[in-house]
């Protein structure tokens, strides 16, 4: 699989703008908008801390076309990152679900982890590597801090900026996620053997029969995002799926309550079969718990 390097080579333009506080990652053509590890929120201060970025791990992208491929981040363009984001003056800046501005939310802390072991983020229970991007913020808004935050449905912090990326050159080190010193070559074979493609034959079908509907009747009501055709192309193409697409199928059991809606009648069923239907949704689930990703 394709691994692209996310570098800042026009400091006028590339960097990161806003931070988004999302459920699940965002994909947006061109634009970086990643979701990393677990906001921890501190009820009393109403401050939520996690990390923004991560150096050197491979993040899943789609193309235009809804090819999957990989983006790293290296230390330095991590740490010239984090300084152009407070220079530009951006702390106050902050998105929900990349979506709306929303006021009431001002970043109180940035700063780069320089010793794994020993940094702040440990003491706060994240296990990071070193360079690793984390952010404190202060939440104001009652609506987002206790609808938002304290009832779930906020999970992360999601950067929201520009890059340019370049192919990463095979033969360079990299910092890795452990604090030791790989080759790209691999990391490309770590993200291939943490493919899969054990799901179900009903999972297969389900995408199938959602992607034969939508052909046949020329998709009336304009169902399925481009990321939702990819998904259903890689399910009934029986492709080998990654860890975070099996996150997101797992993700998308929010949907489940329109999972019997018509494919006549709307898009919910429709969507619902296309990430693998029930089925799909039940071995993303399982496959989690087998590989310790959830209790």
């Amino acid at each position: 699989m394709e691994v692209r390097e996310c570098i800042i080579e026009d400091e006028e333009l590339h960097g990161v703008y806003a931070m988004g506080y999302v459920s699940d990652p965002a994909i947006q053509e061109n634009w970086i908008a990643l979701s990393n590890v677990q906001l921890k929120a501190e009820p009393d201060k109403r401050i939520v801390t996690g990390a923004v970025l991560i150096p050197d791990k491979p993040i899943v992208r789609l193309t235009p076309e809804g090819d999957e491929y990989h983006i790293v981040f290296r230390e330095a363009t991590i740490r010239k990152s984090a300084h152009l984001f407070l220079k530009r003056n951006n702390h106050h800046t902050a998105t929900i679900e990349h979506q709306f501005a929303v006021p009431g939310i001002s970043v109180m802390e940035s700063w780069i982890v320089e010793d794994s072991k020993k940094d702040k983020a440990a003491v706060l229970g994240f296990n990071v590597p070193k360079g690793t991007w984390m952010l404190s913020a202060y939440v104001k808004d009652d609506t987002i801090w206790n609808d938002m935050i304290k009832g779930g449905m906020l999970k992360g912090f999601s950067i929201e900026g520009k890059f340019k990326q370049v192919e990463a050159k095979l033969g360079g080190q990299t910092g890795g996620q452990s604090g030791g010193q790989i080759t790209l070559e691999q990391m490309i074979e770590e993200i291939l053997q943490d493919s899969y493609s054990d799901y179900p034959e009903g999972a297969t079908n389900n995408a199938k029969r959602a992607l034969d509907w939508l052909r046949e009747n020329e998709n009336p009501n304009d169902c399925l995002t481009d990321v939702g055709f990819a998904r259903a192309n890689q399910l009934a193409n029986r492709e080998p799926i990654s860890l975070d697409t099996i996150k997101r199928m797992y993700n998308f059991k929010r949907h489940e309550q329109n999972k019997d809606v018509p494919y006549t009648e709307g898009c919910g069923g429709i969507a619902w079969d296309a990430w693998g239907g029930s089925a799909g949704i039940r071995w993303a689930e399982s496959k989690l718990r087998e590989l310790g990703q959830i209790d």
